[in-house]
C-alpha cells in the first residue's frame, strides 16, 4: 500500500474560541503521521507604538505602563499558541511536526496570510469568526476574505464545534468539484475519516453533470436508492 503524501497546513490562530475549534478540527480529521502544522499568528507592531509614544514628552511618563501592557500581550499570544500546540501533541501529532510561526503585521492580517500561503503549504485552516464578532459583521471576517482571495490552495473554514470524522463533498462532475475530490484525497488520505460524495437527484431522476442535463434510467424511489 503506497504511503500517503505529506502535507503542511497553515492554521491561522488569533486566540479566539473559533480558532481553537479549528485546531481541534485539524487534530480530529488530518492524519497525524503525514501532516505538518504551522500555527500562524499575525501580531500587531506594538513596539512601533511604544517608540512613537516614548519620543513624545506628553506620554513619556506612561511608557512603563505601556511596556508592561505590551509584554502582557506577547505573553498571551505565546500562551494560546502553546495551548493550541499542546492540543495537537495530545492528539498524537509528533513534536517535530507542529511549529509556531509569529509574524509582525506588515500588509494586514488577510494579506499577510495570503502572502504566507505561497510558502509551500498544502492548505489553510481558519476559524469562521475571530475575536471581534462585531468587526466580522461590518468588515467581513478574515475567513470570508481569504476564501475570496486565495485560489491556489484549499481554504478550510471551520465553524461551530465539529466533532465527527465525516466529510461530505458536493459533486456535480464539474472541474471544480473534481478538484475538490482531489484535494480531499490529498489532505485526508491515510486518515480514518468517512468521505461521502453528494449529488442531488430529483424524484424524476433528473440531475446535472456540470452543464449537461442527465436522467437516471429508472425513476421514483428506486432512483434515490441508486444514488
Amino acid at each position: 500500500m503506497p504511503t500517503p503524501p505529506s502535507r503542511t497546513l497553515l492554521v491561522a490562530e488569533d486566540g479566539s474560541e473559533q480558532a481553537m475549534a479549528a485546531v481541534e478540527y485539524v487534530a480530529a480529521v488530518f492524519p497525524r503521521e503525514h501532516t505538518k502544522i504551522d500555527l500562524f499568528h499575525v501580531s500587531e507592531q506594538l513596539s512601533d507604538l511604544f517608540e512613537d509614544m516614548e519620543a513624545n514628552p506628553l506620554y513619556k511618563t506612561k511608557t512603563n505602563r505601556l511596556r508592561v501592557w505590551i509584554n502582557d500581550q506577547q505573553k498571551q499570544t505565546h500562551a494560546y499558541l502553546d495551548s493550541a500546540r499542546e492540543s495537537l501533541l495530545a492528539a498524537g501529532f509528533p513534536k517535530e511536526q507542529v511549529a509556531m510561526r509569529i509574524q509582525p503585521k506588515k500588509l494586514g492580517v488577510v494579506r499577510d496570510i495570503q502572502k504566507a500561503s505561497y510558502d509551500d503549504y498544502s492548505a489553510i485552516v481558519v476559524g469562521r469568526t475571530g475575536l471581534s464578532r462585531l468587526k466580522d459583521i461590518f468588515l467581513k471576517s478574515v475567513a470570508f476574505q481569504l476564501v475570496g482571495k486565495i485560489h491556489h490552495l484549499p481554504v478550510v473554514v471551520v465553524g461551530g464545534q465539529p466533532r465527527r470524522r465525516k466529510l461530505c463533498i458536493a459533486y456535480d462532475g464539474s472541474p471544480g468539484s473534481q478538484r475538490g475530490v482531489s484535494w480531499v484525497s490529498h489532505l485526508v488520505g491515510g486518515s480514518d475519516c468517512k468521505v461521502s460524495l453528494l449529488s442531488l437527484v430529483s424524484k424524476r431522476g433528473h440531475f446535472w453533470i456540470y452543464d449537461e442535463e442527465s436522467f437516471l434510467e429508472s425513476s421514483g424511489d428506486e432512483a434515490f436508492e441508486q444514488c
